[in-house]
C-alpha cells in the first residue's frame, strides 16, 4: 500500500456485507531491494505490521500465513546479494521447474522462517447493519 491510511479503507468499503478480503503483500523487510522498487513495492510487511494496518482500517484479520520460503531465498540472493533489479526469465523458469518438488514442504518451512509473501484473510469489523445501510444509501 502506498498509503496505510486510505487503500485498506477503500478495499473494506468495496466489500459486500459478510464479504472477505484476501490480500497478498510482500513480506520480510530484510529482503527489500531494487527488484521491489522496480515492481512498485513501497515496503515489505511483517505479520504484526500487516495485522495492525488492516485492524486500524476497520478489518478483522481471520487468518494470516506466510507463503513461499524458497522464493524469499531467491529474492534475497538475486536482489540483495547479486543487486539485480529485474527478475530474469531464466530464473523464473528454473523456479517453475522446482515448484512440484518444493510445494509439499513449503508450508513446513515457512512456519519458522517466513516467506516472500504474506497472505491475509479478513472481514470488515463494522457491524452488518452499518454496512447494509451504507450500501443501501449508495446510488
Amino acid at each position: 500500500f502506498p498509503s496505510h491510511d486510505t487503500q485498506p479503507t477503500h478495499m473494506r468499503q468495496l466489500l459486500k456485507p459478510g464479504g472477505k478480503l484476501v490480500i497478498l503483500v510482500p513480506a520480510n523487510p530484510a529482503i527489500f531491494n531494487g527488484m521491489d522498487e522496480d515492481l512498485g513495492h513501497f515496503r515489505r510487511y511483517t505479520r504484526p505490521e500487516l495485522k495492525r494496518v488492516l485492524t486500524e482500517n476497520g478489518m478483522q484479520v481471520q487468518e494470516m500465513f506466510d507463503h513461499n520460503l524458497v522464493g524469499a531465498i531467491g529474492w534475497w540472493w538475486a536482489g540483495c546479494v547479486r543487486k539485480r533489479r529485474i527478475i530474469r526469465v531464466r530464473d523464473t523458469k528454473t523456479f517453475d521447474k522446482l515448484v512440484p518438488f518444493l510445494k509439499p514442504i513449503d508450508g513446513l518451512l515457512t512456519r519458522p522462517f517466513g516467506g516472500v509473501s504474506l497472505i491475509a484473510i479478513s472481514t470488515s469489523s463494522e457491524s452488518p447493519s452499518c454496512r447494509e445501510s451504507r450500501h443501501a444509501a449508495l446510488p
